[in-house]
């Protein structure tokens, strides 16, 4: 539990991260395989994390930082939920025959089901994504304040950034496309 160790975790963790976008483009399993390496390169940070806690003798690091992954963990699960629903009032409504045209406009009921459950995860996972980022800037904020070093507090800041600008892009295209 050293400082190196702690450091080395934290590195391979956010390379992990950074790389694994790009591991998309394989067929039938690139899309898991991002996900289960952003998985790891999360869980290694976490884990560089928990260590920076121990040596700084300040519990909070890996506190804020653990709520903030059970946050996120807890958006995609709700999303997942919702994208669910939504495939089944579209699957229902419209039949398991993706490839008819249906002669009549589709029932409110079903409309409203539709924008409800999309409406619905963009709101979850905006709000999770918010509450996650304000945990994670904390934590590395007090990774700073204890370190010295600032460079966790402007990284825990540029993350926030790019949730907050993630989800203004995610709202200012829906409106643009008329769905609200």
């Amino acid at each position: 539990m050293d400082f190196e160790t702690a450091r080395n975790l934290g590195l391979i963790g956010t390379i992990i991260i950074i790389v694994s976008p790009a591991l998309i483009v394989i067929p039938w399993v690139g899309l898991l395989l991002s996900f289960l390496l952003d998985l790891a390169g999360f869980i290694l940070i976490l884990v560089s994390l928990y260590f920076f806690s121990k040596i700084y003798a300040e519990p909070r690091i890996f506190r804020d930082a653990l709520i903030s992954i059970v946050v996120a963990v807890v958006g995609i699960i709700v999303v997942i939920l919702l994208i669910i629903l939504l495939a089944v009032a579209f699957a229902r409504d419209v039949g398991s025959d993706f490839a008819r045209v249906p002669a009549e406009a589709p029932p409110e009921a079903f409309i409203t089901t539709i924008l409800g459950a999309f409406l619905g995860a963009i709101l979850v996972a905006s709000a999770a994504s918010a509450i996650s980022a304000f945990f994670w800037y904390r934590a590395l904020n007090t990774l700073s304040r204890v370190s010295g070093e600032g460079m966790f507090r402007i990284a825990g800041l540029l993350y926030a950034i790019g949730v907050l600008l993630t989800a203004i892009g995610v709202f200012t295209l829906i409106i643009l496309i008329g769905v609200i």
